[in-house]
């Protein structure tokens, strides 16, 4: 054997050793420049995947001696004060409540289409259940709830007799016609709203000199209580059940091409923001990384170099990924 081809060898290994650590098996030279690394998974690499979506997908950030980096999304961007008093941003706030999040407009799919804020946002509405619920209205859509309106009829205007009927038919809020019942100022009010109302029937210095919607219901209005009987009357439900909150009422809009607004319930910081995007991949089966799969089965998974990859590259053009 020659030097020089001993040499070529002994390269051939350390590349493959640099992929990825002692796991990664002498690469192979299968075409003069065309070269194959192995890496053998353990069980529990092979059942979570991990691997081969971090080969497959590009991250939205990435996490450097505690910083986070942008990758497929750049870092959010607090404009609270653009959006106060719309989609769920209360009026007046100027901070920590809306996020504009950009998208890098060179990451691809292995097919050569562009991944855009539709994919993004895809991926966060199937997650709506479990990692999204702090999503602006997330609650509410999960939930069945009706928007706010300022219809509201009466239970027995809209066919039912009690709470737990409307219940029953879908219905999740509900109201208590605080001027008719205790002649209050106002109207209707959410049963849990716990704002204090001046009783003007109440001379000075009484405890009960200020009243709640949320006591009404509770004390005299809930099953079992001495007027409940009146629930048809005095408890009320928005007239259109359909109009109940959608996809897009919840906080996370596409706003351009690659760019998508995330609304908070609460407040948070932008770098907040970033961190519960962090683990998030896209709900395609099509790679948007350095490498696309080309073959799987039980016992070995070939990716192969994307030929859309814009980013830095490995040396190898495949990595065979075997159950250990």
């Amino acid at each position: 054997m020659t030097m020089m081809k001993k040499c070529r060898m002994l390269a051939a290994g350390v590349l493959a050793l640099l992929l990825g650590g002692c796991s990664v098996s002498a690469a192979a030279v299968t075409e003069p420049q065309t070269l194959t690394a192995v890496r053998y998974l353990d069980a529990g690499e092979w059942a979570d995947g991990a691997f081969v979506r971090q080969m497959t997908s590009t991250a939205l950030y990435t996490l450097e001696d505690g910083e986070l980096t942008p990758g497929l999304a750049g870092l959010p961007v607090d404009v609270t004060g653009e959006y106060a008093g719309t989609r769920g941003v209360p009026t007046g706030a100027e901070r920590c409540y809306a996020f504009r999040v950009p998208l890098a407009e060179d990451v691809f799919w292995e097919d050569g289409t562009a991944v855009t804020a539709g994919d993004l946002l895809t991926a966060i509405q199937a997650k709506l259940d479990t990692d999204f619920r702090w999503l602006s209205n997330a609650e509410g859509y999960l939930a069945g709830w009706e928007r706010d309106s300022d219809t509201v009829v009466s239970l027995a205007d809209a066919g039912f007799g009690t709470l737990a009927e409307a219940e029953a038919a879908g219905y999740t809020r509900f109201y208590v016609d605080t001027a008719e019942l205790w002649g209050l100022d106002g109207g209707w009010e959410p049963i849990t709203d716990r704002a204090r109302i001046r009783d003007w029937a109440m001379p000075s210095g009484l405890e009960e000199l200020y009243v709640t919607p949320a006591y009404l219901y509770r004390n005299y209005l809930a099953e079992g209580k001495s007027l409940s009987y009146l629930q048809g009357e005095f408890l009320g439900v928005t007239a259109d059940r359909a109009d109940v909150l959608t996809l897009e009422d919840v906080g996370a809009v596409k706003t351009g091409g690659h760019e998508l607004l995330l609304i908070s319930a609460s407040p948070v910081t932008a770098g907040t923001v970033a961190a519960r995007l962090l683990d998030l991949t896209l709900t395609d089966s099509r790679s948007y990384g350095p490498y696309r799969v080309v073959s799987a089965d039980a016992e070995e998974i070939l990716l192969e170099r994307n030929p859309y990859w814009a980013g830095d590259t490995e040396e190898y053009q495949r990595i065979r990924c075997l159950a250990r």
